[in-house]
């Protein structure tokens, strides 16, 4: 007849198979709220960044759109501003000239107002992008005007997007866009400009 084991052994086999199954469940719950935190972290980053990405495209509309306007009320001036020697319809071009000149200053104004109402933007990135005047001013801050009464466009610097969000600022490579203005070819002429990301992403206008 076999000997059976005795309680006491037992008693440590139970006890060493419940001290291994309770470090297998730490470590899964360890595990588990690990790989949770990383999901929470990329599911943050993810969001965060279209949010940027949707600033980022409402504040170039914006320019666009700015730049479109006073690229034709620019047109409009150049054009009347030799008709305005006709004798007989000169004075209705000058007019033309002048209400065109308050139209292109209320454009202006209009457009600094949008950049700074945008709402998916953080104050830093919409007010970084509104120091930016597409056009000089002269000392009585109205627009500067050439020979022919057209707006004089200034010679934009490199501007550095950086996401940035109430209460934290990622500062990596990947988060950091360029958007370099390329300066028009007369005062006819649109600006463009360039998208960088690690490299060139998109170049915009004609």
């Amino acid at each position: 007849m076999k000997n059976s084991p005795s309680p006491k052994i037992l008693t440590n086999q139970n006890g060493s198979m419940s001290l291994l199954y309770s470090g297998l469940l730490i470590l899964l719950i360890v595990i588990s709220l690990y790989t949770v935190a990383r999901n929470l972290e990329s599911y943050r980053k993810i969001k965060e960044r279209s949010k940027n990405y949707l600033c980022l495209k409402e504040l170039l509309y914006q320019f666009e759109k700015y730049n479109h306007q006073m690229t034709k009320t620019n047109q409009v001036i150049f054009v009347n501003y030799f008709l305005q020697f006709n004798p007989k319809t000169g004075p209705v071009h000058k007019k033309i000239i002048e209400l065109t000149k308050i139209y292109q200053e209320g454009l202006t104004l209009n457009y600094h107002r949008k950049l700074l109402e945008t709402k998916s933007c953080s104050l830093i990135n919409k007010s970084s992008f509104s120091l930016y005047f597409l056009y000089q001013r002269s000392f009585t801050t109205l627009l500067a005007r050439d020979q022919f009464e057209r707006t004089v466009y200034n010679s934009l610097p490199k501007w550095l997007y950086v996401w940035h969000t109430l209460g934290k600022t990622h500062l990596n490579d990947r988060d950091n866009i360029i958007v370099e203005f390329l300066d028009p070819k007369d005062s006819l002429s649109k600006f463009r400009y360039q998208v960088h990301r690690n490299q060139i992403l998109d170049i915009w206008g004609d």
